[in-house]
């Protein structure tokens, strides 16, 4: 079982291109979750992180 989603993984879940997930995360109005580092040049989502993202923007959304 995954716990950790790559950009281009990231973008396939939300139906977007990975240039929109970079923009997510750089907009601090929208609360994108931070990605966590594993090196360098290395950068994953955590599921539960982006989950608790789902559920705020659809809270707000109502």
């Amino acid at each position: 079982m995954k716990i950790f989603l790559n950009v281009k993984e990231v973008a396939e879940r939300y139906g977007v291109d990975t240039c929109t997930v970079w923009r997510w995360r750089r907009d601090s109005n929208k609360g994108f979750p931070e990605p966590h580092r594993f090196g360098p040049q290395t950068l994953r989502w955590r599921i539960a992180d982006l989950d608790a993202w789902d559920k705020q923007v659809k809270g707000d959304a109502a």
